[in-house]
């Protein structure tokens, strides 16, 4: 930019320009009696601006309004407390219900392929962070009203499918109090 005119200008500057006002402020010298010169420049024009959306440390925060209709849904308007209530006399139909919702949820958080998830791998494994285990949690507590330790989501020990009893075990104890 050059200023001039009571106002800035902006100046196109070439590689060979750059190189050379680089080369006359590392080596230069002032001359006397004046204030030191500034150069200010800057990259414009076909450089890829990134964003927020871009980075897959921040991709959780996404949802396409097909994740955001069907993640942790089985059908209608039914919410996954009813059908654990409905089910809650099969301990089997429950886990599969809750592996399933949670699963579709886990893997709309990740932006993984349902395929790619198997319940029994570590949790951890998935490359789930605090950010993330404290969406789990949020999604615990409000699709089944149980609360569950970050850490534990975090835990390298813990596998999908004993995350999904251990809630279970704390669900049935506060449906028979």
């Amino acid at each position: 930019m050059v200023e001039g005119a009571g106002g800035l200008v902006m100046a196109l500057v070439s590689e060979a320009g750059m190189v050379d006002m680089a080369e006359e402020v590392m080596v230069g010298e002032l001359p006397a009696g004046r204030l030191p010169a500034e150069i200010i420049t800057g990259i414009r024009g076909d450089i890829r601006a990134y964003s927020w959306r871009e980075q897959p440390r921040l991709w959780h925060y996404l949802r396409s309004d097909d994740d955001a209709a069907h993640a942790g849904r089985d059908g209608p308007d039914v919410s996954l407390k009813a059908q654990l209530a409905a089910a809650a006399a099969d301990h089997d139909a429950c886990l599969e219900l809750l592996l399933k919702a949670f699963g579709a949820a886990l893997c709309a958080m990740l932006h993984m392929k349902p395929d790619e998830l198997d319940s029994n791998m570590p949790v951890a494994s998935l490359g789930i962070d605090s950010l993330v285990a404290v969406r789990v949690r949020e999604w615990f507590m409000h699709h089944v009203a149980v609360e569950v330790s970050v850490l534990k989501v975090m835990s390298a020990n813990t596998a999908l499918v004993d995350l999904a009893k251990d809630v279970l075990a704390v669900w049935r104890k506060q449906l028979e109090a």
